[in-house]
């Protein structure tokens, strides 16, 4: 099983990348927001039998997937094996090997317990989908008449990012408590980690585009038209991890959390 997900994530990760070259926006956006990604761990979390299953599967997942997807661009796309795309290999190789077990982790936990810390750990992640690809923020900026005309609204991704949010808080976890809580803090936890991502994302897009073809296939329409979508990517993978980091490792803690659930 574990050999399989390990090759899903390769063709994954090539699908991601043609699909990122295919020029049709839609299927772009599909394969590099974060909303198909989050959904990827939260199944394989969510279906293996034990937490050291759950981290090691996502591990293999993802590890693959970055390979594919980078290895995709140096081979096929030809976009050659340069510092940036070297940097971005790098830095999305560590998250895999970081935050993605630790989220696993915890998302196996709290897809099998019940209580309000099981809730919470689920919409943060389910958070992570629902907000941080940009394309339902958008959409609530443009119902509030807060977006020029023109702005990308991305309809297809904001579907999508609605769809895996919703699907992780209320069908994954086990017990209807936590699916309960889950839903219930889902916005709250999306836009905390939505800020996180907008103030980090601001400070490392202060510095000027590099004009690598591999980081600038699109700029992000919430940033500055002289930034890369390369660069808002960066601020998402610093993030993302510290968006899911503390209730995570309180979801770890067996101790702390038979106290508050009464486990």
């Amino acid at each position: 099983m574990t050999a399989a997900v390990t090759g899903a994530g390769f063709a994954a990760g090539v699908v991601a990348k043609a699909a990122d070259e295919s020029g049709i926006n839609w299927a772009a956006d599909l394969g590099t927001h974060p909303a198909i990604w989050v959904a990827a761990l939260s199944v394989i979390a969510r279906f293996a039998p034990t937490v050291r299953w759950a981290t090691l599967r996502a591990v293999g997942f993802f590890v693959a997937m970055c390979l594919g997807y980078y290895g995709w661009a140096v081979v096929a796309l030809d976009f050659g094996s340069g510092p940036a795309l070297r940097r971005f290999l790098v830095l999305w190789l560590a998250m895999s090997v970081t935050a993605v077990p630790v989220a696993a982790a915890g998302m196996h936990r709290a897809c099998a317990r019940d209580g309000p810390v099981s809730g919470a750990v689920v919409a943060t992640v389910a958070g992570l989908a629902l907000l941080t690809g940009g394309a339902v923020w958008r959409l609530g900026l443009a119902a509030l008449g807060l977006v020029p005309a023109g702005f990308g609204l991305r309809p297809v991704q904001a579907a999508a990012d609605v769809v895996v949010a919703l699907v992780i808080a209320g069908v994954l976890p086990r017990h209807a408590s936590t699916r309960a809580w889950a839903l219930a803090l889902l916005l709250p936890a999306g836009l905390v980690v939505r800020l996180l991502v907008d103030l980090v994302s601001a400070r490392l897009l202060s510095r000027p585009a590099t004009g690598d073809p591999v980081l600038t296939r699109e700029c992000d329409e919430s940033c500055h038209p002289a930034q890369t979508a390369g660069a808002a990517r960066i601020g998402r993978a610093v993030v993302l991890p510290l968006g899911v980091t503390i209730p995570v490792l309180w979801q770890a803690l067996d101790g702390s959390y038979g106290v508050l659930e009464g486990v």
